[in-house]
């Protein structure tokens, strides 16, 4: 028996075989550059946060395709190396388009990435969900 695909997500029946769509759902996804300066001389190290939106089925799907993004971002300059650090949360509008940056924040620090990382972005004290 065959019966139309209603709405995404729904489980169908075609041919005595069942499957299941995945519902893909908007996240943001901020991620953590170390930018190469020339233009200031200072001791301090320059970093840049990213937040972008995409669509993924999952929040394991999202943190996968938002460090593949952080990747393709940094390739296209030489002097923006991503620093492996990822932040993801789900976005509750349907609205939006995939991969668009919402936000970015650069900030000069002495410190090197993974104590940049502990004292800005991981501290046990943020509150994404």
């Amino acid at each position: 028996m065959l019966l139309p695909v209603s709405a995404i997500g729904m489980l169908c029946e075609t041919n005595q075989s069942s499957f299941v769509m995945e519902e893909k759902e908007w996240y943001g996804a901020k991620t953590l550059y170390q930018v190469q300066s020339n233009i200031i001389e200072s001791p301090n190290k320059l970093y840049e946060e990213r937040v972008v939106i995409l669509k993924a089925s999952s929040l394991d799907n999202a943190i996968a395709e938002a460090e593949k993004e952080a990747s393709q971002y940094a390739s296209v300059d030489s002097g923006i190396t991503y620093i492996g650090y990822v932040n993801v949360f789900k976005i509750g509008s349907d609205k939006i388009h995939d991969k668009t940056e919402v936000f970015s924040l650069m900030r000069e620090s002495r410190l090197e990435a993974n104590k940049y990382i502990d004292r800005y972005f991981d501290t046990g004290n943020e509150r994404t969900q």
